[in-house]
């Protein structure tokens, strides 16, 4: 079994059988997509499980050695600014500092893919600690509270990436927007958004 491909399994190994298949791919395990019922016993066999709906993703990269996560995406600080308690940021003022901080404007909103409904419900990776996307996500950026660390302009900033890492997950975003895992990547992908692990 070798290829460049995650190996596709759905659907009973596509009336093969999953039983039969499984034990051929023991001595080399690689990435696979199956149905949902069927992850633990793939992954009991030693195999990467992709999500199904990301191998429907022909932006997607697959590999055989491929691990989670298949994409990560990644921004930059733009500019820094001060806030005093009681501040507010983005449309609305929908969030406002309880006290004294540092906000950040990372480049990326929703015209990038990054979705409207992750103000004030998701967070980001940057040098390595969570920060909150606080606010409105707008048009080209959402704002990041970054709190009394020292965040320089061009700084990277993980928005998704791999959670063994602490960086937030795909999965994150679907808990918080409702979205399915293909709703979410795609647009990222369309729009040049993602970065694709090889």
């Amino acid at each position: 079994m070798s290829g460049d491909h995650v190996l596709d399994l759905r659907h009973d190994a596509w009336g093969i059988g999953l039983e039969r298949v499984l034990p051929l791919l023991a001595e080399n395990p690689c990435a696979v997509c199956v149905d949902a019922a069927e992850g633990d016993r793939a992954r009991a066999a030693g195999l990467v499980v992709v999500e199904a709906s990301l191998c429907d993703n022909p932006l997607v990269a697959r590999r055989e050695t491929l691990k989670p996560p298949v994409i990560r995406v990644l921004s930059r600080v733009a500019t820094t600014k001060r806030l005093r308690a009681g501040d507010g940021v983005s449309y609305g003022l929908t969030w406002r500092a309880k006290t004294d901080t540092t906000v950040a404007l990372v480049a990326g909103g929703y015209a990038q893919g990054v979705v409207r409904a992750l103000g004030n419900r998701a967070s980001v990776l940057v040098e390595g600690e969570r920060a909150p996307i606080v606010g409105r996500v707008a048009m080209d950026v959402c704002v990041i509270d970054v709190g009394s660390r020292v965040v320089r302009s061009g700084t990277e900033v993980v928005l998704l990436g791999d959670p063994e890492a602490n960086e937030p997950p795909v999965a994150e975003w679907v808990s918080v927007t409702g979205l399915a895992p293909d709703e979410v990547v795609i647009p990222l992908c369309a729009r040049g958004t993602a970065v694709v692990v090889p």
